[in-house]
């Protein structure tokens, strides 16, 4: 997978319209939120009512 995809084909569903689906590759991710100074706490996939995953991080100083 690569790091980010936009409207990935065949993933989920028909995606139209720019940025309607912005898929990221999980090291990718978490490697963006870390240089920030965050840390994952909590990951539950597709569990939003548009298919979108929830992410909870805390800042870790």
């Amino acid at each position: 997978m690569p790091p980010v995809s936009e409207n990935p084909p065949g993933y989920r569903r028909p995606w139209r319209g720019r940025l309607h689906c912005v898929r990221y590759e999980r090291a990718y991710l978490l490697g963006i939120f870390a240089e920030a100074g965050l840390e994952l706490v909590r990951f539950e996939h597709g569990i939003e009512t548009d298919g979108q995953s929830a992410l909870l991080f805390v800042r870790r100083d």
